[in-house]
């Protein structure tokens, strides 16, 4: 059998059509056979992708095998939950002349009993192509490819097998069988491999991103314009850098970061880049420390504002004060050396809050003054916690003789005076009245007592 190949990785969205038509356009290609998603790039194809073959495929009377292989196990959306959207994708939206093949031993983990499923459209099934007489015993598509091929491939596979995979069918269409939480761990495995992280401090470093699956997909995008949104689909991501103009033996710097590790520690890959990159340290419920090295010598000013504030020009960071779109918390500003750290102490904010803080150094060029690239930080304080009182065990007491003495010790992680209001009640009033229950002491110790009603016998909560 006579073939020919390509790499689709190279030739993702527009470019996929143009090298596409130039094969079949040779007028030779009865076939075109892919697997989506793939093994082992993982590769998924864009509906616009599928589009493209199914429209080329129907213009050139080609047949498009579809391996499925992998069938509903793009984990980035919910595919479990046959007839219900969304869907698994496929070129059949787009064409007549389609062929999809469906394993059992990855989809269902029905692995070792070499079974699959062909599904043929009705329309390719009942065509007619004369030069199949040449080799079996009717020209109809469908009645050839089941009697003269899949039959004499397939009549070895026992009947256990073709029922249980027929049950397995079934019991998922019937929503009793959920095929796909059982093979999700591949889907664990595969993107636990893939979190990367780029970053810098510097205003002049964009994040660029491009849906097609290639180096020259993203670095063709402009990064003014370029959005940052999320892409559900195979892409491409990169950090674009601009740097100053400069002479003949000038020099420029800019400082980035890089990390890599398993989606599953994404947050954690955030904050070791955030501590690498030296901007925020020592943050608690209520305050933090902001770190600030810059090249030149100067005068340093910075405003801290809400997140999600109005970014602000250089001239309001120095000025200081409230500005269309931000209005400033804090703001300071101090004599800085080149190369040398400062830190600015932030105090008064308020727990698990988000908060952007915004720096420029003025500098002398040359008896130009002139501001640096403005620095941007966001980051969160601490969540205040709920204080958590020690166990205390079940008491059992005589009739008429109330419990005194017992011990509450409160742990609270949220820096304060222990100024704790503590309070009880009771689950059954008829045995301990709410007023029956006595709390005393300051601080994280206090010491409880219970009496109960005169001649009360029975059993309840505090």
């Amino acid at each position: 059998m006579k073939y020919e190949t390509f790499d689709v990785y190279n030739y993702r969205g527009d470019k996929l059509k143009e090298k596409l038509e130039s094969y079949l356009s040779k007028g030779n290609i009865s076939t075109i056979i892919y697997s989506n998603p793939n093994n082992p790039s993982w590769i998924c194809f864009t509906e616009k992708e599928l589009e493209t073959i199914g429209k080329l495929a129907t213009e050139h009377d080609t047949i498009v095998i579809e391996d499925l292989a992998y069938f509903a196990m793009d984990f980035r959306k919910d595919l479990s939950k046959p007839g219900v959207a969304p869907y698994q994708s496929t070129v059949a939206n787009y064409t007549d002349n389609w062929i999809m093949l469906i394993s059992s031993s990855k989809a269902f983990s029905y692995a070792g009993q070499r079974i699959g499923s062909m599904v043929i459209s009705n329309k390719l099934f009942t065509q007619k192509y004369p030069d199949l007489k040449r080799f079996f015993s009717s020209d109809e598509f469908g009645y050839a490819m089941i009697y003269g091929a899949v039959y004499s491939l397939s009549s070895g596979t026992s009947h256990s097998a073709q029922y249980g995979l027929a049950a397995m069918l079934k019991a998922a269409n019937d929503g009793e069988f959920d095929f796909i939480e059982a093979v999700k761990i591949y889907g664990d495995r595969q993107a636990d491999d893939g979190a990367v992280m780029f970053y810098s401090n510097s205003d002049r470093a964009e994040t660029l991103i491009h849906i097609t699956y290639s180096w020259d997909g993203v670095t063709s995008e402009n990064p003014d314009t370029n959005p940052i949104e999320y892409i559900n689909d195979d892409g491409s991501y990169a950090m674009y850098v601009r740097f100053n103009d400069l002479e003949n033996d000038q020099s420029d710097e800019l400082t980035w970061y890089y990390a890599a590790g398993k989606l599953s520690e994404i947050d954690d890959i955030v904050a070791a880049v955030a501590l690498a990159a030296g901007s925020m340290d020592n943050i608690s419920y209520t305050s933090a420390d902001f770190k600030y090295t810059y090249t030149e010598t100067g005068k340093t000013y910075f405003v801290l504002v809400n997140n999600g504030a109005t970014v602000p020009s250089a001239a309001q960071i120095k000025a200081g004060v409230n500005y269309p779109g931000g209005t400033v918390i804090i703001s300071d500003s101090v004599a800085t050396t080149a190369d040398v750290e400062n830190i600015f102490n932030l105090t008064g904010l308020n727990d698990n809050t988000s908060y952007s803080i915004y720096a420029v150094t003025e500098y002398d060029d040359a008896g130009s003054m002139t501001f640096s690239d403005i620095k941007r930080v966001n980051f969160t304080t601490l969540e205040n916690d709920t204080p958590v009182g020690s166990l205390i065990a079940d008491q059992t007491t005589c009739a008429n003789t109330p419990i005194t003495g017992l011990l509450l010790n409160i742990t609270d992680e949220y820096p304060g005076d222990e100024t704790f209001t503590v309070t009880g009640s009771s689950s059954n009033t008829n045995i301990v009245e709410n007023s029956g229950i006595s709390i005393t002491g300051t601080g994280a110790s206090r010491t409880i007592s219970v009496t109960h009603k005169t001649g009360a016998s029975e059993t309840c909560t505090i």
